[in-house]
């Protein structure tokens, strides 16, 4: 039952990335396999979520804004439970919730400022669980020493 909610979930959010092509062209695989990438399906497709939220926050586009808000806590919750065992993911999934939330609570209350703000509270829970993530992943030597984390003034884990 996990593997086939590990399996169906994305689809059902992400949608068919074959559909709109045209018969007998080749399907091209919209994401590598995580063998030759350090970070797995579940943060592109929070990605795109998150890309969606900028957009729409353009526009003021407040049902899509809250709309990707409910979609980006649903992966959270599928993320959460995949890597429940990673010590730094598991704090910054909490921030990561907190800003989904404010995201959502402030675009039904059409708050222009309140979702941008929640909105920079989601980049920076985003940016923070990355870092911890590499941090993670290269002290087990998961990932290639081309994806280590940079020593850099501004990343908060390195002072």
């Amino acid at each position: 039952m996990r593997r086939f909610v590990l399996f169906v979930a994305p689809l059902l959010i992400a949608g068919n990335p074959a559909a709109g092509q045209i018969a007998g062209e080749p399907v091209v695989e919209p994401f590598p396999t995580t063998e030759s990438r350090p970070f797995n399906f579940w943060m592109d497709v929070k990605l795109k979520k998150s890309q969606e939220i900028f957009a729409a926050l353009t526009e003021a586009d407040y049902e899509t804004i809250t709309d990707c808000a409910k979609q980006l806590h649903t992966l959270g919750e599928f993320e959460g439970f995949v890597r429940k065992g990673t010590p730094g993911y598991v704090t910054q999934l909490r921030s990561f919730q907190f800003a989904v939330a404010e995201i959502e609570k402030q675009a039904k209350q059409e708050n222009i400022e309140g979702v941008t703000l929640g909105f920079q509270q989601l980049t920076l829970s985003c940016v923070h669980c990355h870092i911890a993530l590499r941090q993670e992943s290269a002290a087990t030597g998961s990932i290639p020493a081309s994806h280590e984390p940079q020593q850099n003034s501004h990343d908060p884990q390195q002072k």
